[in-house]
């Protein structure tokens, strides 16, 4: 019987992962109050790489127009960021190859809707379960590529089978599975696994169906993501030395030039795809997408890209750093070893030069995980190599790393874990391996506030303000509360202007306030933010759902922050807000308290 179990286990085990990530996203982003659920589907840069699917085919429009339409009844939240360009024309700046990945989803979508009668405006709940739905089928169909890669190196498939998932589960792959499957990290990650199994496929068999295809594959790699283009420097990982690398291009080139010709002419095809949209959009073919954001190849932030506490690849993903350890110093052919680093680091100079090396919001530096095939071929090689008690004590070894990254997975997807790349070593270890947000702030608090005296103190009660629509009765054992939600976004803040302490030392910021949400008010922030001119310096906030209820549905929000005086002017002020975009919630006795060190 468990022979058998374990037979049927093996045959269907791409169904079997399937139904485990549905249930993930089921639970974890679905039915998590913690997160927008199903509408986080198409949010943050995805809104921008989706955007060219419901402009092209349902509306053959680029720009605002049909997102303003009433009639499309399209969420706010779905408006992607389209830059302003001359002749008052508007650019999208994402690159268009995750729409063409999703693109089948799409039409599935649009079928469905109209097959069910809903509406088709890109933007339902269909549209949406569709798109996760995905980047789950995009994991597998990647899954099912490096076990086909592994064959070619004579890898078991079980081992191959394994390894992917200890990746799955032991890096913040499996977030932008999850959590974010319309940002393009997970196609990437598809994209470049199928162009190393066709680049298998042409090394055993050289002939013009495979050229096109491996072209093709490539001209995918860099419509999603251009830098990924660096991922050739990689093939000679495939043979068995240098030299035999150089001579089997040298019989391409030779044998085969009509063949490479046609396939160089398809890979230009495919770029020109994105320069149609440029022209589209523009009347351009050629277009800065990025403009003002660039690349400083003097100045890239090597150090901080692989350890900082702001996105550190081995900070956030410790699993890697032991992966390529192990292949450094485990038995094997240095041309396999040097393909995997010089690519490696060749990526790392590149992507630690952008002018935002964090690379924004997202669990952990997000541009990694595009290159983890790369990590992934080479493990599986070098694991190969090892014997069955050495592969045994491999697997327990990743066991802590793969219960580190879902413990921080969790922070992330319950808000614990600041998402914009602004975490500092204090932030890090307040809430390491911490899931609970009461908590996390009680240590907050101690660490921050010892040796501290609190030297201003201002509150809300909303009690003395001339009703504009906004207050509500009751509040807090009172007899008002301030609402907001979709119509009032903030309230009112509580200011506290830098110049009436100076800039001589940092200070620390305490937010508290009396809150109730309604379900879909659930996302409730209080918010700590320093501004200068109009301009927002930093941006501080806890969700309402990160916090326990004590009584009638109210809950007790706090937050605490430290200000560096290196980041403010006399001019700065600290503002204590509370905010939300769905649902209602009613906030009471907001207030501010700020404390320094005690001469």
């Amino acid at each position: 019987m468990p022979h058998k179990l374990i037979y049927l286990t093996w045959k269907y085990k791409y169904i079997l992962l399937f139904f485990v990530l549905f249930y993930l996203l089921l639970t974890q982003r679905f039915l998590n109050d913690k997160t927008n659920g199903l509408a986080s589907s198409i949010a943050s840069d995805g809104t921008g790489y989706y955007y060219y699917l419901p402009a092209s085919i349902i509306y053959h429009e680029f720009g605002y127009s049909f997102y303003n339409n009433p009639k499309n009844n399209i969420k706010s939240a779905y408006r992607p960021y389209l830059g302003p360009y001359i002749n008052n024309t508007t650019l999208n700046r994402y690159y268009s190859g995750t729409a063409i990945c999703l693109l089948p989803f799409f039409l599935s979508a649009c079928l469905v809707s109209k097959l069910a009668g809903t509406p088709v405006n890109g933007y339902t709940d269909t549209f949406l379960l569709f798109v996760s739905l995905a980047s789950l089928v995009y994991f597998l169909l990647a899954v099912l590529l490096i076990l086909n890669i592994g064959k070619y190196f004579y890898i078991s498939p079980h081992i191959s089978f394994l390894l992917c998932n200890v990746f799955l589960f032991g890096t913040n792959l499996i977030h932008y599975v999850i959590q974010e499957p319309s940002l393009s990290h997970i196609y990437s990650f598809f994209a470049i696994c199928l162009f190393f199994y066709l680049l298998v496929r042409l090394i055993q068999e050289m002939n013009l169906k495979n050229l096109i295809l491996l072209a093709l594959s490539l001209g995918l790699i860099v419509l999603i993501r251009p830098p990924n283009i660096i991922v050739l420097l990689f093939i000679p990982f495939f043979f068995d030395s240098f030299s035999s690398c150089v001579a089997f291009f040298k019989n391409l080139f030779q044998g085969h030039f009509k063949a490479i010709f046609i396939a160089f002419i398809l890979f230009l095809a495919c770029v020109f795809i994105q320069l149609i949209f440029y022209y589209i959009q523009t009347g351009d073919f050629f277009v800065i997408s990025y403009p003002g954001q660039n690349f400083d190849f003097e100045d890239p932030e090597l150090f901080n890209i692989l350890f900082s506490y702001r996105k550190g690849l081995f900070v956030y993903a410790p699993i890697i750093l032991g992966f390529l350890l192990f292949c450094l110093f485990a038995k094997g052919k240095w041309n396999k070893k040097s393909s995997l680093l010089v690519t490696f680091c060749v990526f790392v100079y590149f992507t630690s030069s952008w002018w935002c090396w964090t690379y924004g919001g997202g669990f952990g530096n997000r541009p990694f995980v595009d290159i983890y095939p790369l990590i992934l071929i080479s493990v599986l090689y070098f694991v190969n190599n090892l014997s069955s008690r050495s592969k045994k004590v491999g697997l327990v070894l990743c066991l802590p790393f793969v219960f580190f990254n879902q413990v921080m997975a969790y922070q992330y997807s319950h808000r614990l874990m600041d998402t914009y790349g602004n975490t500092t070593e204090e932030n890090y270890w307040d809430i390491f391996m911490r899931t609970n947000m009461a908590e996390i702030n009680r240590n907050k608090v101690k660490r921050h506030l010892l040796g501290k005296a609190a030297f201003f103190y201002k509150i809300n009660t909303f009690e003395d303000t001339t009703s504009n629509g906004i207050l509500v009765s009751p509040g807090y054992q009172s007899q008002h509360s301030c609402l907001v939600g979709e119509k009032n976004n903030f309230t009112n803040p509580v200011v506290f202007s830098v110049s009436q302490i100076g800039t001589a030392s940092d200070v620390y910021v305490k937010a508290d306030c009396l809150a109730k949400a309604d379900k879909k008010g659930g996302m409730l922030g209080l918010v700590i933010s320093v501004t200068d001119a109009d301009k927002t310096i930093s941006w501080d906030v806890t969700f309402f759902n990160q916090f326990e209820e004590f009584a009638n549905g109210w809950k007790h929000m706090s937050n605490i922050t430290k200000i560096d005086k290196f980041d403010v002017t006399k001019q700065s002020n600290i503002n204590i807000m509370a905010f939300s975009t769905a649902g209602t919630a009613q906030i009471d006795d907001l207030q501010i308290s700020i404390y320094k060190s005690i001469p």
